[in-house]
């Protein structure tokens, strides 16, 4: 029984249908494309916006501190070179000269690592 009345309002919707003239279907059925294309363009939009803004998060939070890593990389490989050079020579004067250039270049990498600390946020990977 209960499927003869799901029929019957089947049926009943399909005559209510069939009482509009063609004229009123397709400007109903233009406005619910028209309706559907513009939701589809207001959600499009806002990912955009959104997409914008965590890409600009992405390159100010974790590109942009990989120059401050460079930095980093660049100190130790002088401060490695100091060293090896600093082994091989005798004068107290040049001894001291490459120790001041080892502090200075410490002080450079201590610099650009609390920059790059400064700009890291937790992640999720």
């Amino acid at each position: 029984m209960k499927h003869l009345r799901g029929i019957r309002c089947f049926m009943q919707a399909r005559q209510a249908g069939g009482s509009m003239n063609i004229k009123a279907k397709l400007i109903l059925g233009f406005i619910g494309v028209a309706a559907i294309a513009a939701l589809v363009g207001v959600v499009g939009l806002v990912n955009i916006n959104s997409l914008a803004a965590q890409s600009e998060f992405m390159y100010l939070n974790q590109t942009m501190p990989l120059g401050q890593l460079v930095h980093i990389m660049e100190g130790f490989q002088r401060q490695r070179i100091n060293i090896r050079d600093m082994l091989e020579v005798d004068d107290s004067l040049e001894l001291q000269a490459f120790e001041t250039t080892i502090n200075e270049l410490s002080s450079e990498v201590e610099h650009a690592y609390e920059q790059y600390q400064s700009t890291m946020t937790p992640g999720r990977g």
